[in-house]
């Protein structure tokens, strides 16, 4: 899922934002033989306000809402492996998803624009503001599954 503000000119539209509810992406096998998996999620700079929202985490239950399970980072590959979320985008707000899967020269989650912010998020690795997150270890030893 690439958010972007590729519409020429650039819409005013885009500065309000928008809503990706309950994502479900299962992406274990590879693209090709050198183990490649695309990313999931990403929001582009010049796309603010871009709402990641699920309820995963607060539930515990399991299920497919807000889960994103990746193939893990493997050689040969020149991809990142589960890199599920990713944002430059301003005001991103990611909630309540999980992400299963390894990365490697991103993490799972990266909200880095302005004011963005992880919140009540399962994954192993995020860069950028996190609030009330868990690693999957941390999750399943809570009693998550």
């Amino acid at each position: 899922v690439n958010v972007n503000n590729n519409i020429q000119p650039p819409s005013p539209s885009i500065s309000r934002g928008g809503t990706i509810r309950n994502p479900h992406i299962d992406h274990r096998s590879p693209i090709n033989a050198n183990g490649d998996i695309l990313m999931g999620i990403i929001v582009n700079a010049g796309t603010p306000s871009i709402e990641i929202v699920a309820d995963y985490f607060d539930r515990n239950a399991g299920g497919e809402k807000g889960l994103i399970v990746m193939g893990d980072w493997r050689e040969p590959s020149r991809l990142h492996g589960a890199a599920a979320v990713l944002s430059t985008g301003g005001n991103t707000y990611v909630r309540g998803v999980r992400i299963v899967g390894t990365a490697k020269g991103y993490p799972n989650i990266l909200v880095n624009g302005e004011a963005s912010r992880a919140v009540s998020c399962i994954a192993d690795t995020i860069v950028g503001e996190a609030h009330n997150c868990l690693t999957n270890a941390q999750w399943i030893a809570g009693g998550g599954r």
